[in-house]
Protein backbone atom coordinates (compact mmCIF):
# COMPACT_ATOMS: atom_id res chain seq x y z
CA UNK A 1 0.00 0.00 0.00
CA UNK A 2 1.44 3.42 -0.89
CA UNK A 3 2.56 5.65 1.96
CA UNK A 4 1.24 9.21 2.20
CA UNK A 5 3.73 11.96 2.95
CA UNK A 6 2.91 15.64 3.45
CA UNK A 7 5.11 18.33 1.96
CA UNK A 8 5.61 21.53 4.05
CA UNK A 9 3.11 23.35 1.83
CA UNK A 10 0.56 20.56 2.26
CA UNK A 11 1.15 20.46 6.01
CA UNK A 12 0.58 24.22 6.22
CA UNK A 13 -2.70 23.85 4.35
CA UNK A 14 -3.53 20.54 6.04
CA UNK A 15 -4.78 19.40 2.66
CA UNK A 16 -3.86 17.20 -0.27
CA UNK A 17 -1.64 14.16 0.02
CA UNK A 18 0.98 12.95 -2.38
CA UNK A 19 1.99 9.34 -2.53
CA UNK A 20 5.27 7.59 -2.99
CA UNK A 21 5.61 4.16 -4.52
CA UNK A 22 6.57 0.95 -2.77
CA UNK A 23 10.13 1.14 -4.08
CA UNK A 24 13.10 0.14 -1.95
CA UNK A 25 16.12 2.04 -0.75
CA UNK A 26 19.30 1.24 1.18
CA UNK A 27 19.74 2.81 4.60
CA UNK A 28 22.95 4.89 4.78
CA UNK A 29 23.58 3.70 8.34
CA UNK A 30 22.93 -0.06 8.36
CA UNK A 31 23.11 -0.61 4.59
CA UNK A 32 19.99 -2.79 4.57
CA UNK A 33 17.68 -2.58 1.56
CA UNK A 34 14.18 -1.75 2.85
CA UNK A 35 10.85 -0.50 1.44
CA UNK A 36 10.60 3.30 1.34
CA UNK A 37 7.80 3.11 3.91
CA UNK A 38 10.43 2.05 6.48
CA UNK A 39 12.25 5.38 6.13
CA UNK A 40 11.73 8.66 7.98
CA UNK A 41 11.11 11.57 5.63
CA UNK A 42 13.23 14.61 6.41
CA UNK A 43 13.58 17.88 4.56
CA UNK A 44 17.03 18.97 3.45
CA UNK A 45 17.54 22.08 1.37
CA UNK A 46 13.88 22.14 0.35
CA UNK A 47 13.68 18.60 -0.98
CA UNK A 48 12.57 15.28 0.47
CA UNK A 49 15.37 13.04 1.71
CA UNK A 50 14.99 9.41 2.76
CA UNK A 51 18.34 8.50 4.28
CA UNK A 52 17.99 6.45 7.46
CA UNK A 53 15.49 3.71 8.22
CA UNK A 54 13.23 4.16 11.24
CA UNK A 55 15.22 1.70 13.34
CA UNK A 56 18.54 3.46 12.71
CA UNK A 57 17.01 6.91 13.16
CA UNK A 58 15.46 5.92 16.52
CA UNK A 59 18.71 4.32 17.68
CA UNK A 60 20.70 7.40 16.66
CA UNK A 61 18.30 9.77 18.43
CA UNK A 62 18.37 7.66 21.61
CA UNK A 63 22.19 7.68 21.62
CA UNK A 64 22.25 11.45 21.11
CA UNK A 65 19.83 12.05 23.99
CA UNK A 66 21.69 9.72 26.35
CA UNK A 67 25.04 11.29 25.41
CA UNK A 68 23.95 14.61 26.89
CA UNK A 69 23.79 13.00 30.35
CA UNK A 70 20.45 14.65 31.11
CA UNK A 71 18.18 11.91 29.82
CA UNK A 72 16.93 10.73 33.23
CA UNK A 73 16.46 14.31 34.45
CA UNK A 74 14.48 15.22 31.34
CA UNK A 75 12.24 12.16 31.58
CA UNK A 76 11.64 12.80 35.29
CA UNK A 77 10.79 16.48 34.64
CA UNK A 78 8.19 15.71 31.97
CA UNK A 79 6.45 13.32 34.37
CA UNK A 80 5.83 16.12 36.89
CA UNK A 81 2.92 18.57 36.88
CA UNK A 82 5.13 21.45 35.64
CA UNK A 83 6.75 19.28 32.98
CA UNK A 84 3.39 18.00 31.75
CA UNK A 85 2.12 21.60 31.65
CA UNK A 86 5.10 22.62 29.49
CA UNK A 87 4.54 19.64 27.16
CA UNK A 88 0.81 20.44 26.82
CA UNK A 89 1.62 24.08 26.04
CA UNK A 90 4.25 23.13 23.46
CA UNK A 91 2.01 20.56 21.76
CA UNK A 92 -0.89 23.03 21.63
CA UNK A 93 1.38 25.64 20.05
CA UNK A 94 2.51 23.10 17.43
CA UNK A 95 -1.09 22.13 16.60
CA UNK A 96 -2.13 25.78 16.36
CA UNK A 97 0.70 26.47 13.92
CA UNK A 98 -0.05 23.34 11.89
CA UNK A 99 -3.77 24.10 11.52
CA UNK A 100 -3.50 27.89 11.28
CA UNK A 101 -5.33 28.54 14.58
CA UNK A 102 -4.75 31.50 16.90
CA UNK A 103 -2.39 30.81 19.81
CA UNK A 104 -1.84 33.24 22.68
CA UNK A 105 -1.46 30.97 25.71
CA UNK A 106 1.11 31.39 28.43
CA UNK A 107 2.18 28.51 30.64
CA UNK A 108 0.15 30.07 33.46
CA UNK A 109 -3.03 29.77 31.34
CA UNK A 110 -2.84 25.97 31.49
CA UNK A 111 -4.21 24.65 34.78
CA UNK A 112 -4.08 20.89 35.18
CA UNK A 113 -6.82 19.74 37.58
CA UNK A 114 -6.54 16.68 39.81
CA UNK A 115 -9.54 15.05 38.06
CA UNK A 116 -10.95 15.28 34.55
CA UNK A 117 -13.78 17.86 34.66
CA UNK A 118 -15.89 15.79 32.24
CA UNK A 119 -15.41 12.20 33.37
CA UNK A 120 -14.26 12.68 36.95
CA UNK A 121 -11.30 10.30 36.57
CA UNK A 122 -7.97 11.23 38.22
CA UNK A 123 -5.41 12.69 35.81
CA UNK A 124 -1.97 11.06 36.02
CA UNK A 125 1.22 12.95 35.26
CA UNK A 126 3.64 10.03 35.32
CA UNK A 127 2.38 8.15 32.26
CA UNK A 128 5.32 7.44 29.92
CA UNK A 129 2.91 7.43 26.97
CA UNK A 130 -0.51 8.89 26.32
CA UNK A 131 -3.17 6.86 28.12
CA UNK A 132 -6.88 7.42 28.88
CA UNK A 133 -6.05 9.20 32.15
CA UNK A 134 -3.41 11.51 30.64
CA UNK A 135 -4.19 15.24 30.62
CA UNK A 136 -4.78 16.88 27.23
CA UNK A 137 -5.57 20.45 26.18
CA UNK A 138 -8.95 20.85 24.50
CA UNK A 139 -10.49 23.91 22.87
CA UNK A 140 -14.06 24.51 23.99
CA UNK A 141 -14.82 26.20 20.65
CA UNK A 142 -12.24 24.83 18.18
CA UNK A 143 -12.52 27.69 15.66
CA UNK A 144 -11.38 30.23 18.29
CA UNK A 145 -8.08 28.42 18.71
CA UNK A 146 -5.80 28.21 21.71
CA UNK A 147 -6.55 31.43 23.55
CA UNK A 148 -7.11 32.04 27.29
CA UNK A 149 -10.66 31.21 28.31
CA UNK A 150 -11.21 28.84 25.38
CA UNK A 151 -9.11 25.92 26.61
CA UNK A 152 -9.38 23.42 29.40
CA UNK A 153 -7.42 20.38 30.42
CA UNK A 154 -9.40 17.15 30.22
CA UNK A 155 -8.46 13.48 30.08
CA UNK A 156 -7.34 11.89 26.83
CA UNK A 157 -10.36 9.59 27.13
CA UNK A 158 -12.77 12.54 27.34
CA UNK A 159 -11.02 14.14 24.36
CA UNK A 160 -11.50 11.04 22.20
CA UNK A 161 -14.78 9.81 23.61
CA UNK A 162 -16.78 11.13 20.68
CA UNK A 163 -15.61 8.28 18.49
CA UNK A 164 -16.00 5.22 20.71
CA UNK A 165 -17.98 6.01 23.86
CA UNK A 166 -20.35 3.77 25.74
CA UNK A 167 -23.82 5.09 26.57
CA UNK A 168 -22.96 5.55 30.27
CA UNK A 169 -19.80 7.52 29.41
CA UNK A 170 -21.71 9.72 26.96
CA UNK A 171 -24.39 10.51 29.54
CA UNK A 172 -21.76 11.48 32.14
CA UNK A 173 -19.89 13.57 29.56
CA UNK A 174 -23.09 15.32 28.48
CA UNK A 175 -24.11 16.16 32.06
CA UNK A 176 -20.69 17.56 32.98
CA UNK A 177 -20.33 19.45 29.68
CA UNK A 178 -23.76 21.08 30.20
CA UNK A 179 -22.75 22.15 33.72
CA UNK A 180 -19.39 23.51 32.52
CA UNK A 181 -20.80 25.57 29.64
CA UNK A 182 -23.77 27.08 31.53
Amino acid sequence: MPKHIFTPEETARGAAKRTITDATRACVECGTEKPIGEFILTLARGRDVLRRCRLCRNRRNAERVRATGKYAETVAFYRTREGKKKALWSNARTRAKRYGLPFSLALADIAIPEHCPLLGIPLKMDNPTCSPDSPTVDCRIPSLGYVPGNIWVISFRANTIKSDASLAEMERLTANLRAALE
